[in-house]
């Protein structure tokens, strides 16, 4: 397989030089226009992986600007340069600081990937070597420029000091000559260095005014250069310190080159993976230019283009969508420039662009197939400056494809070929035979076989054989142009009589062709034209049920959204009824505090009632304006008086639930059967209860409701269940409800200390409207409890009062109830 001359005919070629021009440095471009295409699937994988990395880290973290890549030198043959007995020139010196600068910028943006996100471009920067080191050392030895620092060493630093010590002392030795023996023409005078010795630069005709030696003329010859006689010692001592620097930045140089030769393999190794990564991000940035997606690579050679675009001609492409899935063979017919020919081009183009690494103008669900290799077949102008006739190459194709066959592996994947103009190049009955057979025979092989072609016996392989498809190219009769769309399961026409007369051509030399061609070829003909009619009406009925079934599901979207949209809402206004009902509570409660001066009014004005009947007719009076108030606010909020859960129903979570002998109205939040819980939201608490005693209580709800409805019914719990489950869910909601407002702890006190205290609890919890308190003083010697349960006996306030439960905190607490 010629890989420059498969580049060539499916213009690879072209198509890495324009992706080259996305890479930032010249050795990346070449790198990239050489490419060698590999049919590795794990290579394949990879360069895929690469470049969807790459993009991603383009577009989150860096513009696509680049990473400063550009700075990479051509090549790394500089290196040789510091190795030992050699000197650097000063563009080594250079190239050196700009890889270094590179490994270093690139080490520091990119070493701190995420594994998990990046995990190929992770594992290439692994293999960077550290090289800071020496870069560090650069810039302490070299200035940008590529010239020895001063502080390269101290000898250095002292041989330049001295250095521009003397010159300052040399040229005011000359300024001072010149002012001595030429006064009227110092300004004229100037001083300059020539073969690295300071002079006068002296007109002729004042050579007498000094004494010294010629060291150069002007290009004119009229005026000199002359070492002043006074300064030849003072030159002689500089060009002195001129030897011991040269002499010191030699010894730099080589001790440097020392560290760059030990270093040389680290060097060269970063700087290919350098190169590797400006090609990676290179083929991103491509990709991203021609709005290419990332294909599948499909392991049984399937190949499905949706929508695809030539990437080298994405403005005047129409966009094509072609499945080569399950069968072994396509063919490809239809009309002259039809498009046939580039459509053939275009798959086999993909194809080397995805195992390239390059993402593939097309949408979402392109996939590419596996193949061993690629064979192409496409006329070209190579085999005519070969000497070869059209056939005799295709012959040669041939030979090479079936001498690859005749080696591949039993379980290599498939081989892709791609023929154009099947048969062409002979005898059009022989060629037509020969490509019938041929196909015939390639049915047989290992191979994936698309074929572009007119010839009418090619096309019926495709009618004959269950693994031969027929796809055509579209063709516009009404306006004899083509529409360059695909036509899956058809065999196309060539239009050729149709569009000869559209460019004017014989009417005679038309109406003697027609009559020439054999009836059996306008038999089938006349067969594809009314294949291509029933296809395409076929195609519109499809369309018209697609859109009536489209329409059908935006309804029932809709329609759901909707329910949705209610179910939201009243959620949505049962938690703000309960936000508002707890900011109205709250201020109840405010207004209690408040209410207390108009009880002691109502007492003074009380005859014969004690002052917790009148405290309880007015809490009552109270209670029943709340509620009512309440009522009125979820009406005017257009919430509906929540019904109650039927015992039969299913509990679901967004059930609005009322248990009344529990106080506890809200939205069911979870539920648990195998842990048998049950989650309400209820005045913004989380409330969790047994989900089986919850189904009881509504069952009972439900009897008692019957029961005033005259409706009989059959009794489902028996007293003693109903007694167990009553105690059960009344301790479980007094431990819920009760805060700490509601409890008293006389752990630890004496009588004397609990009896104040006992008293306000008391009077609060009355003043609170609280129906329950909790006093906890402990078990003990009993004394305290004796004590509390005395009070509690002779309290007016206290209606009964008992030991908790288990659940509520046992002997040691009692449970109130007021009045």
């Amino acid at each position: 397989m010629d890989l420059s001359r498969l580049y060539a005919q499916l213009e690879f070629d072209r198509l890495l030089e324009l992706a080259a021009g996305h890479c930032q440095s010249e050795a990346a471009r070449q790198r990239l226009e050489s490419w060698k295409v590999s049919f590795e699937r794990e290579t394949i994988q990879r360069n895929l992986d690469e470049t969807t990395e790459a993009a991603r880290l383009l577009e989150e973290k860096f513009s696509r600007d680049g990473l400063g890549f550009s700075l990479l030198p051509e090549d790394v043959g500089f290196l040789a340069h510091f190795g030992a007995g050699m000197e650097p020139e000063r563009d080594d010196i250079i190239h050196l600081s700009e890889l270094l600068e590179v490994c270093t910028q690139t080490t520091r943006r990119l070493r701190k990937l995420s594994e998990h996100k990046y995990p190929t471009l992770s594992e290439r920067l692994a293999r960077f070597v550290d090289v800071d080191q020496l870069a560090k050392r650069f810039k302490q030895t070299f200035a940008p420029d590529g010239e020895v620092r001063d502080n390269a060493s101290s000898d250095l630093k002292l041989i330049r000091s001295r250095l521009t010590k003397l010159q300052v002392r040399i040229e005011q030795k000359i300024r001072g000559l010149i002012k001595k023996r030429a006064p009227d023409t110092a300004e004229e005078l100037h001083l300059s260095i020539r073969n690295n010795r300071l002079t006068v630069n002296l007109p002729v005709g004042m050579l007498r005014s000094f004494k010294g030696m010629i060291v150069d003329y002007s290009a004119s010859g009229a005026s000199v250069y002359l070492e002043p006689e006074e300064v030849v010692e003072l030159n002689n001592q500089r060009q002195e310190l001129f030897l011991e620097e040269e002499t010191e930045i030699r010894r730099i140089l080589q001790h440097f080159g020392a560290e760059v030769v030990a270093q040389d393999d680290a060097l060269r190794g970063d700087f290919e993976l350098l190169v590797q990564l400006d090609i990676i991000f290179g083929r991103a940035r491509f990709s991203h230019a021609i709005g290419g997606v990332r294909p599948e690579i499909a392991a049984d050679g399937e190949m499905h283009l949706v929508r695809a675009r030539h990437p080298l001609m994405l403005n005047e492409f129409v966009p094509e969508t072609v499945s080569f899935g399950p069968e072994n063979e396509l063919i490809i017919s239809g009309a002259n420039a039809g498009g046939k020919s580039l459509l053939l081009k275009m798959m086999g183009l993909f194809v080397l662009m995805s195992y390239s690494g390059f993402f593939v103008p097309a949408d979402e669900g392109t996939s590419i197939g596996l193949f061993d290799s690629l064979w192409v077949d496409i006329t070209d102008e190579q085999s005519v400056l070969n000497n070869l006739s059209t056939f005799t190459a295709h012959l040669r194709f041939l030979e090479g494809l079936f001498a690859h066959l005749a080696r591949k592996p039993a379980d290599a994947p498939l081989t892709l070929v791609l023929i154009d103009e099947l048969g062409t190049g002979t005898d059009p009955e022989e060629g037509a035979a020969l490509g019938y057979a041929l196909m015939e025979h390639l049915l047989t092989r290992p191979v994936k076989v698309a074929v572009t072609t007119h010839y009418d016996l090619i096309k019926t392989l495709g009618e004959k054989q269950a693994n031969c498809k027929n796809v055509s190219m579209g063709f516009d009769e009404a306006n004899m142009q083509p529409t360059y769309e695909v036509l899956e399961g058809l065999p196309g026409k060539s239009f050729a009589f149709d569009l000869a007369a559209g460019q004017g051509f014989s009417p005679e030399v038309l109406k003697r062709a027609k009559e020439l061609v054999a009836s059996g070829e306008t038999s089938f003909a006349d067969a594809v034209r009314s294949l291509r009619a029933k296809q395409a009406q076929l195609e519109q009925e499809k369309g018209n049920l697609m859109r009536e079934r489209k329409s059908q599901q935006q309804a029932s979207e809709k329609l759901k959204e909707r329910q949705k949209a209610v179910a939201r809402r009243e959620i949505e206004l049962r938690k703000r009824m309960e936000a508002l009902r707890r900011d109205f509570e709250a201020v109840a409660d405010a207004f209690l505090a408040e209410a207390r001066k108009e009880i002691s009014q109502r007492l003074r004005s009380s005859k014969g009632r004690t002052g917790l009947e009148v405290g309880s007719r007015f809490s009552a009076d109270f209670r029943k304006q709340k509620e009512n108030l309440l009522a009125n606010l979820e009406e005017s909020l257009g919430l509906t008086p929540p019904s109650a859960v039927s015992p039969s129903a299913n509990l679901t979570a967004g059930t609005y639930l009322q248990l009344p002998t529990l106080g506890i109205a809200g939205e069911v939040l979870r539920i648990d059967e195998k842990k048998d819980k049950l989650q309400v939201l209820s005045q913004g608490k989380r409330i969790t209860l047994s989900l089986v005693e919850v189904r009881k209580l509504l069952l009972e709800a439900a009897q008692l409701k019957d029961a005033r409805e005259g409706i009989p019914h059959t009794p489902e719990i028996t007293a003693r269940e109903r007694a167990k489950l009553g105690s059960q869910l009344d301790a479980s909601a007094v431990s819920r409800q009760l805060t700490t407002a509601h409890q008293l702890d006389l752990h630890g006190h004496t009588r004397e200390e609990a009896l104040p205290k006992l008293e306000k609890f008391i009077s609060d919890a009355i003043y609170r409207d609280f129906d329950t308190v909790m006093i906890m003083h402990g078990v003990g010697t009993g004394a305290l409890r004796a004590f509390v349960h005395d009070y509690l006996k002779r309290s007016e306030y206290v209606d009964s009062f008992r030991d908790a439960s288990t659940q509520e905190g046992g002997k040691g607490t009692t449970i109130v109830d007021l009045k």
